[in-house]
């Protein structure tokens, strides 16, 4: 175990590092400033009925609520965990009679994006608020950043892009319309 937590602090240490490191990078370079994105898992816990409606209630909610928005994961199911408990029906007289009582605790998760870990933190502050009794809700959020967003190329190159282009293919057609001619 303590060789586990000391894994995990080291990733943990080497995250921060890594997220730091990228963050210098891009402040210093000509590039523009892009913020991180946030990634939720929220994990929910508690009897059927009441857990099935309080996922698709949080889906709903991410997806009206702006600047989170749904990444189509969820609600995943995850595996069902029984309790056995077994209780002595009467103290004195019937030793040998019990009774058994099971408890089925239900899980599923929620993967949810937002535009900053901001963002993703006051939705699981309301999504959180307003859970029906019985349910239990655990999130984890981590930040990361879209490569969609390293590549944002300015409107006015491309278009002066597509024009160079435009003008070669102009007069490339016009010589092969003069050699047609000159060829008759």
């Amino acid at each position: 175990e303590s060789l586990y937590c000391s894994l995990l602090s080291l990733f943990k240490a080497k995250r921060t590092q890594m997220a730091s490191v990228i963050k210098n990078v891009f402040s210093h370079s000509g590039l523009p400033k892009v913020s991180p994105k946030a990634h939720m898992k929220i994990r929910l816990t508690g009897t059927d009925i009441p857990l099935d409606f309080a996922a698709k209630k949080m889906m709903l909610a991410a997806h009206y609520a702006k600047g989170v928005y749904n990444c189509g994961k969820g609600p995943s199911f995850l595996p069902t965990r029984h309790r056995l408990f077994t209780v002595n029906r009467a103290p004195h007289i019937d030793k040998r009679t019990r009774e058994q009582y099971k408890l089925s605790l239900h899980a599923r998760v929620l993967s949810i994006n937002a535009d900053s870990e901001e963002t993703a933190k006051e939705f699981f502050k309301y999504a959180y608020n307003h859970l029906p009794p019985g349910v239990g809700a655990v999130a984890s959020i981590s930040s990361f950043y879209d490569i969609k967003d390293f590549y944002q190329v300015p409107s006015n190159e491309i278009a002066q892009f597509y024009s160079l282009r435009e003008d070669d293919e102009e007069a490339s057609e016009n010589k092969l319309e003069e050699e047609i001619e000159s060829n008759q």
